[in-house]
C-alpha cells in the first residue's frame, strides 16, 4: 500500500483572519520583541523550505536536519511531525517512524492519513495488533479513506481473524470492485477457515485481474492439494514456472503433485531441478530418493538419501530407506550399520 500524504510548502494555513478571540490581553510588546518574534517564524519557514528541497533531491539526512531546526526554531510541529515521520517511513526506519506519528497523533489526533501510515510503519514491525488498531481509527476518522480497510483486512489476517479480515475487504471492495488486492485477502480469509471452495472461486476472480499474480496461483495450488485436485494444482504450478522457470517452491510443489498423479519421471526431474536450486533442501533430496526407490533405481537412490543425511543426521525415515537400497543393491553390510 502506498504512503498517504507528501511534504507541502506554501500551502499551509497560516492562520484565520478576521474572527474574534478569546485570548486574555497583555502588555504591550516593545518593537524589538516584535523584530525578534517575526525573525524566529521566518526562520522556521526558511528551514522547513529547505526540508522540503532537500527531500526532493533525495537527501534524507539533511531534509531531517533542516525539519529539527525548522522545529527548534518554531515552525508548526503539525507540519514538522508529519514530513518527519513520512521521511522515515519512506526510508524504512520504521521505529522512528512511528515515534513521529506518535508525535503528530498527539498534535492532531483526527488525522485519518496519519493514523494510516503510523499503521504501516507498526505492520512493518509486525506489530500486528496495534496496527489493526491503527487502521480501525483511520477508517473511522476518515471514512473517505478507503486504503485503510485494506490496510485493516491485512491486519487482521495476520492476528488471525479471518472474518473481520474478510469484512474490511469487502467493504473495500465496495469502493473499488474491481481491487485485486481485496479480492486475494478474501480469498486468503477463506482458505484460513478451510473453506476451500469460497476460497477457490475468489482465487479465480483475483486471478481474472492479475492472471500472473505469483502468490494467489502459490495459494490457489495450495488449496487445491489440500481438496486433492492434483490436476488443477499441475496446472497453477505449471503456470508458475512458465513466468519463473528458477521457481524452487513451484517445483517442488509440481514434482510433489505428480508424484500423486504417479507420474514417477516427471516427479523425479523436478525433485532434481528443486535440489539444483536449493542444494540445503532436506525435503528436495529426500523426497528426491523416495521417488527414485519408488521407480526402482536403489542405486540411484542412495546417493539423495545420503545427501538428506548430510542435512538432518538424525532423520530416521531416511536412514531406514537408505538401509533399504543397499539390502536392494547386495551391501547388506552397509545396511547393518545403518539399522543400528
Amino acid at each position: 500500500m502506498k504512503i498517504l500524504g507528501e511534504l507541502k510548502y506554501g500551502d499551509r494555513d497560516e492562520g484565520s483572519e478576521g474572527e474574534a478571540t478569546n485570548e486574555t490581553a497583555s502588555a504591550p510588546r516593545s518593537p524589538d520583541a516584535g523584530a525578534e518574534r517575526d525573525d524566529a517564524q521566518e526562520s522556521g519557514a526558511d528551514h522547513y523550505a529547505a526540508a522540503v528541497g532537500a527531500y526532493l533531491r533525495g537527501d534524507f539526512d539533511e531534509a531531517l536536519d533542516d525539519l529539527a531546526k525548522a522545529k527548534a526554531a518554531g515552525e508548526d510541529p503539525a507540519e514538522v511531525c508529519t514530513a518527519t515521520a513520512q521521511i522515515y517511513l519512506e526510508r524504512k526506519e520504521f521505529d522512528k517512524a512511528v515515534e513521529a506519528y506518535e508525535e503528530l497523533l498527539e498534535i492532531d489526533s483526527a488525522n485519518g492519513a496519519a493514523q494510516f501510515n503510523y499503521g504501516l510503519a507498526l505492520e512493518a514491525l509486525e506489530r500486528y495488533d496495534q496496527a489493526r488498531k491503527a487502521f480501525e481509527v483511520a477508517a473511522e476518522r476518515s471514512p473517505e479513506l478507503s486504503e485503510a480497510y485494506l490496510g485493516l483486512g491485512g491486519a487482521c489476517l495476520k492476528t488471525q481473524d479471518p472474518e473481520a479480515a474478510r469484512h474490511a475487504y469487502e467493504t473495500y471492495l465496495e469502493k473499488d470492485p474491481d481491487s485485486f488486492s481485496a479480492e486475494f485477502g478474501i480469498a486468503v480469509s477463506y482458505q484460513l477457515q478451510e473453506n476451500y471452495d469460497k476460497a477457490i472461486e475468489r482465487y479465480v476472480l483475483a486471478l481474472e485481474r492479475n492472471p500472473d499474480a505469483t502468490e494467489v496461483l502459490t495459494n490457489l495450488a495450495g488449496v487445491y492439494i489440500k481438496t486433492a485436485n492434483y490436476q488443477d494444482a499441475e496446472n497453477c504450478f505449471r503456470r508458475l514456472l512458465k513466468s519463473d522457470p528458477d521457481n524452487a517452491k513451484a517445483h517442488e510443489g509440481l514434482a510433489y503433485v505428480l508424484y500423486r498423479l504417479d507420474h514417477l519421471e516427471a516427479a523425479k526431474g523436478h525433485y532434481e531441478k528443486l535440489t539444483a536450486l536449493d542444494a540445503e533442501s532436506y525435503e528436495g533430496w529426500y523426497n528426491l530418493g523416495l521417488v527414485t526407490q519408488k521407480i526402482g533405481d536403489y542405486e540411484g537412490a542412495a546417493p539423495p538419501y545420503k545427501k538428506a543425511l548430510e542435512i538432518r543426521e538424525d532423520s530416521v525415515e531416511a536412514h531406514l530407506n537408505l538401509a533399504a537400497c543397499y539390502q536392494e543393491t547386495d551391501r547388506a553390510a552397509d545396511a547393518r550399520k545403518l539399522y543400528q
